[in-house]
């Protein structure tokens, strides 16, 4: 079934545009989910609250005079949420046509910001950076940075002071016996061999 209601402008008068502030209107509408008290079901529905609706469009909220409760006319949302879209439409529209080669214009600072897309952000400023890996080509803190290849350098001369302090080993400990070992002393002897002969 469809819902179908008068709309020919020969039935109208007084027709007006809407203003250009109904954006601003609907962001400010609260939609909510609820249950009907009445409802043996407990049926969740989502909507309004015509209370609240009726601070932003009270043309749309109907008062009962004999009991005094609040009915919404949904339907009648409908032109101020295809308003609504129209001027972010236009808002869109006016941030992809700025020039950002004006210096302090807001796409400017924007594209400062941001940077370039397609190289990366330039620079960004935050306090805290919480990540599960970080990609760099140069590590900076405080104003002092290095380089892959000046990181790399640090730590292999680290490893080669580590390996020359490491301690001698102990005379008076065992000493394994290796095949190395083995070798070595077979042709210390075969030498010694050599030359007593």
């Amino acid at each position: 079934t469809s819902l179908s209601c008068s709309s020919d402008r020969t039935l109208k008068t007084n027709i007006t545009n809407l203003n250009n502030t109904t954006l601003n209107q609907i962001t400010s509408l609260k939609p909510v989910t609820y249950t009907w008290i009445n409802d043996t079901t407990n049926q969740q529905q989502t909507g309004f609250i015509a209370q609240d609706v009726e601070q932003i469009f009270p043309n749309l909220v109907y008062t009962d005079p004999n009991t005094n409760l609040k009915s919404l006319n949904y339907i009648g949302l409908i032109p101020y949420a295809i308003e609504g879209i129209k001027e972010l439409d236009i808002k869109l529209n006016q941030l992809s046509s700025l020039d950002t080669t004006l210096q302090g214009s807001f796409a400017f600072l924007l594209k400062e910001v941001l940077g370039n897309v397609s190289n990366g952000i330039n620079e960004l400023y935050v306090k805290v950076v919480k990540s599960d890996r970080v990609e760099t080509k140069e590590l900076c803190i405080d104003g002092l940075c290095i380089t892959k290849a000046q990181l790399q350098q640090m730590l292999d001369e680290s490893n080669q002071s580590a390996v020359s302090n490491a301690p001698a080993p102990d005379s008076n400990s065992p000493t394994e016996i290796t095949e190395e070992t083995v070798v070595n002393s077979d042709e210390s002897s075969s030498e010694n061999t050599d030359i007593s002969e």
